[in-house]
C-alpha cells in the first residue's frame, strides 16, 4: 500500500462522518489532515500534557520521582482508573501517578497530579509548544465545572505536537525522561483501537493514549517498525454511538499498520 492508497482508504472509511473527526498522520511519504485545527472535549487525552509537564518539573527535583502522596477518600473520584477501588491503598509516589494516569488512564491519580504540578504550570507549558486549541480547565470527573462551562479541549494537531516531544530530541524534555514516558507510554492497557488488530504482532509497536466520554472517542500516539515511525491522532465527537467510532479509529489503525510495513 502506498501513501495515496493510505489516503484513500482512510477517506473511505471516514464516510459519511468525516465532519464528527480531526485527524492528523504524518507518515514518511506525507501527512493525511482533516479538521486538523478542530478543537474538540479532550477526555483524557490532555493527561499527556500532564505527564510531559510532570516530567518536566521532575528533572528539576529529582527527590519528587520517589516522593510519597497520600490519597484522601474525599479526593477519589470514579470513572476510569484503579486506585478508587483498591482497598487499604491510599499511598503511591509521583511516578506511580504517573504511571497509572496513562496506562489506565486514572483519573483520581490525573486529579492528584494537576494539584501537584499545578493546571498553570501545565496550560504554560502547553501555550509553549504552541498548541493553540488545548486548554486544561477543569478536573477529572468534575460535573459541576462541566455544567458551569468548564471543559478540557484539544485537537489531533495539537496532539501531534505533545507527541512528537515524546519521539524526537527537544529542549523541552531530556532523552532520558522521553524513554520513560515512551515506556509509560507503550504500557497502555486500553488497546481496542488504534492498536486493536495487532494481537499476535510484536513487530508493530504502539506509544498511545486513549480518550473518551459519552459521545467521544479518541486515540493519539506513536506507531514504530523497524526504522519508520507514524505519528497519529484520531479524535472524534458527535457520533451517535461510540463502538461506531472506536470501530474507525482501529479500522484506521490497521490500515496504518499494513502500510508502515510495507513501505520502503
Amino acid at each position: 500500500m502506498d501513501f495515496n492508497e493510505l489516503e484513500w482508504n482512510i477517506k473511505q472509511k471516514l464516510k459519511p462522518s468525516m465532519k464528527y473527526f480531526s485527524i492528523y498522520i504524518e507518515t514518511p511519504d506525507g501527512i493525511i489532515a482533516i479538521n486538523e485545527d478542530k478543537q474538540m472535549t479532550a477526555a483524557s487525552l490532555v493527561k499527556l500534557p500532564i505527564l510531559l509537564e510532570g516530567f518536566r518539573q521532575l528533572e528539576n527535583n529529582h527527590l519528587l520521582e520517589d516522593k510519597l502522596v497520600y490519597i484522601d477518600k474525599d479526593e477519589m473520584v470514579g470513572g476510569a482508573g484503579v486506585i478508587n477501588y483498591v482497598s487499604k491503598s491510599h499511598i503511591y509516589s509521583y511516578k506511580n501517578l504517573m504511571e497509572l494516569m496513562i496506562i489506565v488512564s486514572d483519573n483520581t491519580a490525573a486529579n492528584l497530579l494537576l494539584k501537584l504540578f499545578g493546571m498553570a504550570a501545565i496550560n504554560q507549558f502547553i501555550k509553549s509548544i504552541d498548541c493553540e486549541q488545548t486548554l486544561i480547565s477543569r478536573k477529572f470527573m468534575d460535573v459541576e465545572a462541566s455544567e458551569n462551562g468548564k471543559e478540557n479541549y484539544t485537537s489531533a494537531k495539537d496532539m501531534i505536537k505533545l507527541f512528537k516531544l515524546v519521539s524526537k530530541t527537544n529542549h523541552h524534555l531530556t532523552d532520558s525522561s522521553r524513554r520513560m514516558i515512551l515506556k509509560i507510554l507503550e504500557n497502555q492497557q486500553f488497546t481496542h483501537k488504534l492498536p486493536s488488530y495487532l494481537d499476535k504482532d510484536k513487530s508493530i509497536r504502539f506509544f498511545h493514549k486513549t480518550g473518551e466520554m459519552p459521545g467521544v472517542s479518541h486515540d493519539a500516539g506513536i506507531i514504530k517498525y523497524e526504522t519508520k515511525t507514524i505519528h497519529v491522532a484520531i479524535l472524534s465527537e458527535g457520533v451517535a454511538h461510540n463502538t461506531v467510532s472506536e470501530r474507525i479509529i482501529a479500522d484506521i489503525g490497521h490500515l496504518l499498520s499494513k502500510y508502515i510495513k510495507e513501505i520502503e
